[in-house]
């Protein structure tokens, strides 16, 4: 268990490294000088310059990208062109709106709802090869032997909803 959370840690600080690689190459690659984005038309060389130095960029890639993972493991995401404000700072005031999304997706997804929602027992129906029947009689615990063999009459139980099940009569009893 634990050979596997560390496999698992490693592979995730992996991919992280290498996305951020490839998105810093990905900003580089792009035609122009990000400087003159940052300042705009009518900056001056110097400006440039002083920009230049102040970001780092005049340094090697390899240089560039080391110092900010470097700085990324330290909890320092850099600071924000355009606002002047910590990158770490503008996140913690977005994270509790990630935590609210993130909390029923985990819910969901680790199968607590399970115990507040009513599911259906039962195997999946296999999409590829369809029973002759109706697609859910391996699930119904009310299933006929002609639920195996017979595909079922659809009925408008309500105007605008139909069903499809030999329980189900032309008045919409079951």
């Amino acid at each position: 268990m634990w050979i596997y959370l560390v496999k698992r840690t490693l592979l995730a600080a992996i991919i992280v490294v290498i996305a951020v690689t490839l998105l810093y190459i990905m900003i580089l690659a792009v035609p122009g000088d990000p400087l003159s984005v940052l300042l705009g038309p009518r900056s001056t060389p110097e400006m440039r310059d002083t920009l230049r130095t102040q970001m780092e960029l005049d340094k090697p890639f390899y240089y560039q990208i080391g110092h900010y993972l470097l700085n990324v493991l330290q909890g320092d995401l850099g600071m924000d062109v355009f606002s002047n404000r910590p990158v770490s700072t503008i996140v913690f005031e977005q994270l509790s709106h990630t935590i609210i999304l993130i909390l029923p997706a985990l819910a969901v997804g680790l199968g607590w709802v399970g115990y507040l929602l009513p599911t259906i027992p039962g195997d999946i129906p296999n999409l590829v090869n369809l029973p002759l029947g109706c697609t859910f009689s391996n699930r119904c615990a009310r299933a006929f032997s002609k639920c195996r063999t017979m595909p079922p009459r659809r009925f408008e139980v309500t105007p605008a909803h139909f069903a499809s099940c030999h329980l189900v009569t032309e008045g919409g009893a079951s």
